[in-house]
């Protein structure tokens, strides 16, 4: 179900508590070994992101490549929680709101099922935050 993905990266800005980091591939060749061959630069698209400084474990300078170890959910797994749990809140706002003695065709039952939807998005987004702060991503210098 879950597993750790690493991914190759140069550094693009040092903060005093954030880095800014280039994305080069979903997966971290093997000849990143050797520095400046630009092998990574071919396999996917440039992708910019931050990372919080305390997740490096080297003292890093601009242009350094970096390896980034994460672990992820597996990609059907997130996309079931992704869709299915606004689907799911919806369906149980709309039915609390029916058992409330609320009309099936009434507009204030449809306003709950559209409020379940958002509920379970904000969930979504919650056990995203939680899920970064407890296994947060692991930067090595290469």
């Amino acid at each position: 179900m879950q597993r750790i993905s690493s991914r190759a990266g140069k550094i693009l800005q040092v903060n005093r508590d954030k880095i800014k980091i280039e994305l080069f591939s979903n997966e971290l060749p093997q000849s990143c070994e050797v520095k400046g061959c630009n092998v990574c630069k071919s396999h996917s698209p440039k992708i910019e992101r931050d990372y919080p400084k305390s997740n490096f474990c080297d003292e890093i300078t601009v242009n350094d490549i970096v390896k980034i170890e994460c672990l992820q959910i597996n990609d059907g797994v997130a996309a079931a929680i992704v869709f299915l749990t606004p689907l799911l809140f919806s369906a149980v706002f709309y039915y609390v709101s029916t058992a409330l003695g609320i009309s099936l065709q009434s507009v204030l039952s449809i306003v709950f099922a559209v409020f379940g939807g958002i509920f379970g998005f904000v969930a979504v987004a919650i056990f995203d935050k939680i899920f970064r702060r407890l296994n947060p991503a692991k930067i090595f210098k290469e």
